[in-house]
């Protein structure tokens, strides 16, 4: 050293170089080998810088950091490259290179309510010579204060006490803002078993310093990780004291990859803030140089946006360098390159996308639930405080510094995790026993869109006198075990006896699989609540296996005593939609004539085939209703009725055959896996009980329905289409009658037309006295209507060469005729 002091003993280490390039090195003029150019032509980048770009109120005496994606040549790194301008004039400064860290600090404290503006030039190269490929700069503004306030050391991974840790993992401490990567050594941040020293290397990145061991650690063995006071931020202020926390490995590496569990925006989201930053949150902590730019991209469409990447823990952030495009889709991907702190990477590529909407976000978080309540009392002495917040938080804004406890004026030590929506304020040691706390949020702490909470929250709480030694219980599911017809578009929910580690619920420990294979899908903790998205939906009539593992902790690390396993099965698929064809056009087709009394209004063709009659009449040449008393004496321009008399004969025969063909598509037979109606009457009439199509469920969504073997309908069924206008509903009477109600209602919504809807009877269908019905109905015999009873929909009777109808003063109307009435489409 400087000092004249020399190393204690030789310190060694090996590599191994890449395999060589395929293609011919060049040669000189003199025929002998030029100096061989490197096959690594990756371009390093900026990946992360504090302050960062656009950054207010910053301290008068911080230095200004750069991290890139990859260790830099320190000798490319230094004034020249790396400076640091107020308007057109330079400030004088020292550059120190760490890693793949640079550091800019200035000579003098910088000047209050200023901006200033920091530059990289594309002279900064990696260490195989490869320079940016582009200048990189940014700039921010100056508060009036100076730094003085020490960080902490907010998380550490393994936590105090850990045990069963891997025995190949990295040690990690994330601070409560970012450090001098000079200050993080060897020296400063150590590893012991007992008094013996392990060996190991020490990586600064921005708030995060991971210590990776020289080899693998023992198994069932006591490990003391201390970080001294020689750890200083960026104003160069030390930490108070030294930081000493312990945990027991256990007998195995770590050789699980790491998945990502959640991200915010969600996949698909839409109306995403044009302001917010793009972060993902890991089943593990994460290796933070693993996590860059180059690992970590957004894209619209084909062309990248520009950002920071932040990794802290479990979590890393995106900020992009400007707001986003309204109205547009952006495409998220953190490749393989991502690791855990034991050097297992993602197993694929894990991409999402997301829309934005038209506006920033500008509402300040709120805190949403508190794990212990607001004058709770009798808390265990072991357990960690928990908040939720109304949308996902800046996870460097939640830190001992923002979110603190305290006895009276004790402070309480700790570390705080955040996930998500979630921050999590472990305390270093047990609680005291029948004592008062104050728990605090301060507006320190900031959403992704970097608002801060307009107020403090505060809550206290009171302990009891016991520990929580009380395994947690699953209490409820959504969708039920055992379920049926569950749509395919589900959340799959739990919810347990107590509030739980929102860390401990990830897609390692909550899965969904359909078989053996897994469901993709994002984990979202809060409270005693756990929510798992699928990315995609369901398959139909699929049965679903949900478990929650033992890897489910509550706020006092007790695990669940034996895994949760339960069942659903999703909903039949719909139909297809039905394709227009030959019948489209007719409201009536009977093989049996019809007899008809009163003022009978048919809107659309008919069909009369083989027998002709109506009031015994035989329509023949006439081709329409003029000799059949009682029905409207005109029709619409164009309407048709054929019969086997008719000159349009040719048709007459060909649309029956179409009827009976349909009639066949729509039966059990060929269109099987209907769901049984629970009732033999549907509609809000209907008998009791809680099956589907009872009392209590009168509204149903698209899909296939069988009765057994007949079907009723009595007060008011509801269709639902769920916006889709395509949606099929099959009803199916198989060997039976449709008989509906007096007065019985059939009412469509959300998309739902009487076009898409279909009835097929095995027998005989009656509409009784002033039924107002929706649907095409197929019967096999005969088709009554009683008096006044009006159907939006084709009425089509004749598959067992029968077919014969009865009207009393009636409206049948092909759905979408021009004088059909509004809404019978």
């Amino acid at each position: 050293s400087l000092a004249g002091i020399a190393l204690e003993n030789d310190y060694v280490w090996t590599f191994t170089t890449e395999n060589p390039p395929l293609a011919i090195a060049p040669t000189t003029t003199s025929g002998a080998p030029s100096t061989p150019v490197s096959s690594e032509t990756t371009r390093p980048a900026v990946t992360l810088t504090v302050p960062a770009n656009g950054d207010a109120d910053v301290a008068l005496n911080t230095a200004v950091t750069a991290t890139f994606s990859e260790t830099m040549n320190r000798a490319t790194l230094d004034t020249t490259s790396f400076t640091l301008k107020q308007g057109l004039t330079p400030i004088a400064g020292s550059v120190v290179s760490v890693g793949t860290s640079a550091v800019f600090t200035p000579t003098l404290p910088l000047t209050a309510s200023t901006t200033y503006t920091a530059t990289i030039s594309i002279g900064a190269t990696d260490r195989s010579g490869n320079r940016l490929a582009a200048p990189y700069v940014w700039s921010f503004t100056t508060g009036a204060i100076i730094d003085i306030i020490p960080p902490t050391v907010t998380l550490t991974v393994p936590a105090n006490a850990a045990t069963g840790v891997s025995t190949n993992t990295a040690i990690s401490a994330t601070f409560s803002e970012p450090m001098a990567p000079l200050s993080l050594t060897t020296l400063t941040f150590t590893l012991k078993q007992g008094l013996v020293a392990v060996g190991g290397s020490v990586l600064p990145i921005g708030s995060t310093v991971v210590f990776t061991p020289s080899a693998a650690l023992a198994g069932n063995t006591t490990y003391t990780a201390t970080i001294t006071t020689g750890a200083k931020d960026l104003a160069g202020n030390a930490l108070a004291g030294s930081y000493v926390w312990s945990f027991t490995t256990g007998v195995a590496p770590d050789i699980t990859p790491p998945t990502v569990t959640l991200t915010v925006p969600a996949n698909a989201a839409t109306g995403v803030s044009t302001n917010t930053a793009v972060s993902a949150t890991f089943s593990e902590a994460m290796v933070p140089l693993s996590l860059t730019a180059l690992t970590f991209t957004l894209k619209q469409g084909l062309n990248p946006v520009g950002g920071s990447v932040l990794p802290v823990g479990a979590t890393v952030v995106f900020t992009p360098s400007a707001a986003l495009a309204g109205n547009t889709t952006y495409t998220a991907t953190i490749t393989t390159g991502a690791k855990d702190l034991a050097g297992n990477a993602l197993a694929g590529s894990y991409v999402w996308i997301f829309t934005t909407g038209v506006a920033p976000d500008i509402t300040p978080p709120t805190v949403t639930l508190t794990v212990p309540a607001n004058a709770a009392a009798g808390v265990s002495t072991n357990t960690a405080i928990s908040a939720t917040f109304s949308e996902a938080m800046a996870p460097l804004s939640l830190t001992a510094l923002t979110f603190t406890l305290k006895q009276g004026l004790v402070s309480v030590g700790g570390s705080v995790l955040p996930v998500g929506a979630n921050a999590v304020f472990t305390p270093s040691a047990a609680l005291a026993g029948n004592t008062t706390y104050t728990a605090t949020i301060t507006t320190g702490a900031e959403d992704l869109a970097n608002n801060p909470m307009a107020l403090p929250y505060v809550w206290t709480f009171t302990t009891g006198a016991i520990v929580d030694i009380i395994p947690p219980t699953v209490i409820l599911t959504s969708p039920l075990d055992g379920a049926t017809g569950v749509a395919i578009n589900t959340t799959v929910d739990a919810t347990f006896s107590e509030a739980m580690a929102p860390l401990s619920l990830t897609t390692l420990t909550y899965t969904l699989k359909q078989g053996l294979v897994a469901v993709g899908g994002s984990v979202l903790p809060a409270g005693a609540n756990v929510v798992f998205t699928p990315t995609l939906d369901l398959a139909y009539s699929s049965t679903y296996t949900a478990t929650i593992t033992t890897g489910a902790e509550d706020l006092a690390n007790n695990p669940m005593a034996a895994p949760y396993v339960w069942n659903f099965t999703t909903q039949a698929a719909p139909p297809p939609p039905v394709v227009p064809g030959i019948i489209d056009p007719y409201a009536i087709a009977s093989a049996g004539g019809i007899t008809n009394a009163g003022a009978t209004h048919i809107n659309g063709d008919a069909v009369l085939h083989p027998t002709q009659t109506c009031n015994a009449v035989n329509v023949g040449a006439t081709n329409n209703f003029g000799a059949c008393g009682g029905f409207a004496p005109t029709h619409a321009v164009g309407d048709l009725v054929v019969t086997s008399a008719a000159p349009a004969d040719g048709t007459a025969a060909t649309v029956m055959a179409a009827v009976n063909t349909r009639w066949n598509e729509l039966s059990v037979a060929g269109s099987p896996g209907g769901t049984v109606l629970g009732c033999a009457t549907i509609g809000s009439g209907g008998g009791a009980g809680a099956l589907i199509g009872c009392a209590g469920n009168f509204t149903l969504p698209p899909g296939i329905y069988t009765g057994s073997p007949s079907i009723g309908i009595t007060g008011n069924l509801i269709l639902d289409g769920g916006g889709d206008p395509n949606a099929t509903f099959i009803f199916q009477a198989p060997a039976s009658t449709l008989i509906t109600a007096a007065n019985a209602t059939i009412t469509l919504q959300n998309g739902a037309k009487a076009s898409n809807v279909w009835w097929h009877v095995g027998s005989s269908a009656t509409l009784g006295n002033g039924t107002d019905f929706y649907g095409n109905i197929l019967a096999s015999a005969s088709i009554s209507m009683g008096t006044g009873a009006t159907s939006c929909g084709r009425l089509l009777s004749g598959a067992s060469g029968a077919g014969a109808f009865t009207f009393l003063s009636n409206t049948v109307s092909a759905p979408g005729h021009p004088s059909a009435p509004a809404g019978c489409d």
